[in-house]
């Protein structure tokens, strides 16, 4: 099982962000889709 250290919250409407996000080096990349 794989520890999790850092977590990265990214609006899923957003490409330039998640775009970003692959970049860096969080441990999980999570896609906000939740209407707001």
């Amino acid at each position: 099982m794989m520890l999790l250290r850092s977590m990265l919250f990214v609006p899923g409407n957003n490409m330039r962000m998640i775009y970003k996000a692959t970049k860096l080096e969080a441990d999980a990349v999570i896609l906000d889709l939740e209407d707001a």
